[in-house]
């Protein structure tokens, strides 16, 4: 990623085009937006949290300390360990590193375990938790119990977890009860609505004899408009033993490419909806099915892999711009919760990831994700757009102690956009830093943060801006 260095003068920042002198009715597009009213929201304070997948996290990717200072410098929310589909096969006392085998399974041979070295157990999780000050997000393993039954024995194995956690200064709220319940590749197979909340009713009430205070996160599918009935069923079975839903989203599954993600402003799931009115739709199921305080989660998002795209594979510096998209409507629409996926990988994909293993560094989104983990704990405000809206996405927020205002505008257009900023009905000064694509649409640049009196600014083609008042 290219930085543009700036000169300290207004002439400067004219030339670098991040500063119009247009007036209000010659701009493009005109934010307006009171903050004296009250707040729409609050940006959730685990909007930015990672999925740590145990049997892809050898000792060797930690030694250099600059994964662990990334993730600190985000302010992150969760860290969720052990990962996502593992945590169906997971035995924390007994980790293999064979992440998606079931050492309870009678033809699994212990001798093909990997040695300690490969994975990260549960004393190295909790080590990097206190490192980070991120929040421990813990996974149960519901499923051995239930395909090899052996249910007793899994629910003693996730007391003693609890306890173990306890005992060694991890305080952990929230658990999860296994992952995409409803996937083949979940151990045992997939489950329906019902016998999924029927593992979670076994567990449950026993976990909250140990600690009636945790929170249980349970996950089902994505698109609620086509998956309505099913949480109707969900709820009706294990609604009691709910706290939270968890459903993963990934922007473009299949065929994720630069030129879908234009295609299409907001972007969403494949039914056709934003995530946040997807949020929304969520809010009205569980509202239906009388449980209107379960809150909603995103424990695996990113762009979507895209095998079936047309044209080049995105770039993580694409990717980032995507990923920033579907973070802004996180916080317009009030997500409660989100867990990136994947921190990195080790396949052609990892272009979508925060952190690349080849290189050792930070993905381009690791130095976005710094400026959207200060908006976490902010009021969410409400704005009006007027003029040209087209390809234009974007999130005001107000720091909730000097009461300054943020704002966060994405420009998914070809062409430069003149904005013009009304808040509170006057000229304000403004801080402004941007991300931009190169003239080759391939790399971001960044042109650091600079001050001025003007309230007018040019967002460049295929932008992200940061904007302070």
């Amino acid at each position: 990623m290219k930085k543009i260095l700036y000169a300290a003068s207004i002439a400067a920042l004219f030339s670098a085009g991040m500063i119009s002198g247009c007036r209000a009715q010659e701009c493009d597009l005109t934010l307006s937006a009171d903050k004296n009213t009250a707040p729409a929201g609050t940006v959730s304070d685990r909007l930015l949290g990672f999925n740590i997948v145990y049997a892809k996290n050898p000792d060797s990717l930690w030694t250099s300390g600059v994964l662990t200072k990334a993730i600190t410098d985000v302010n992150p929310g969760f860290l969720r360990y052990p990962g996502g589909t593992v945590n169906t096969y997971f035995h924390w006392e007994h980790p293999t590193g064979n992440g998606w085998e079931d050492l309870w399974d009678p033809a699994y041979d212990v001798s093909r375990d990997r040695p300690a070295s490969e994975y990260m157990d549960i004393d190295e999780y909790i080590d990097l938790v206190k490192k980070t000050g991120a929040e421990p997000l813990v996974g149960i393993n519901i499923n051995s119990g239930f395909r090899w039954n052996r249910v007793e024995e899994g629910i003693q194995e996730a007391l003693r977890l609890m306890k173990y956690c306890k005992d060694h200064g991890l305080d952990v709220k929230y658990w999860y009860m296994g992952n995409e319940p409803y996937m083949h590749d979940c151990n045992g197979g997939a489950s329906t609505p019902a016998e999924y909340g029927e593992m979670i009713n076994a567990f449950v009430p026993r976990m909250k004899e140990f600690d009636p205070d945790i929170k249980i996160i349970a996950n089902w599918h994505a698109t609620f408009r086509k998956h309505g009935s099913q949480y109707d069923e969900l709820f009706a079975v294990a609604g009691k033993n709910i706290d939270v839903v968890d459903v993963h989203w990934y922007c473009m599954w299949g065929n994720a490419s630069w030129k879908q993600w234009l295609s299409r402003t907001p972007c969403g799931v494949f039914t056709g909806d934003s995530y946040e009115s997807e949020i929304g739709r969520f809010r009205e199921i569980a509202r239906k099915n009388g449980y209107p305080d379960v809150k909603l989660a995103s424990l695996e998002w990113n762009v979507g892999p895209g095998k079936k795209a047309e044209g080049p594979r995105l770039t993580p510096d694409q990717s980032a711009l995507i990923q920033s998209e579907m973070l802004i409507q996180f916080i317009r629409g009030g997500l409660d919760m989100a867990t990136f996926w994947p921190l990195f990988w080790d396949t052609e994909f990892g272009f979508r990831s925060f952190f690349d293993k080849k290189t050792g560094k930070p993905q381009p989104i690791s130095e976005i994700m710094k400026i959207f983990g200060q908006f976490q704990g902010m009021d969410v405000m409400d704005f009006s757009l007027s003029g040209m809206q087209e390809n234009i996405v974007a999130a005001v927020m107000r720091d909730k102690e000097d009461k300054g205002i943020h704002i966060c505008i994405l420009n998914k257009n070809d062409r430069e956009v003149s904005l013009g900023l009304d808040i509170d009905g006057g000229k304000k000064k403004a801080g402004i830093e941007d991300y931009h694509m190169s003239p080759d649409l391939r790399n971001l640049e960044h042109t650091p943060s600079c001050s001025s009196k003007t309230g007018y600014i040019r967002l460049k083609p295929y932008s992200l801006t940061f904007i302070t008042l």
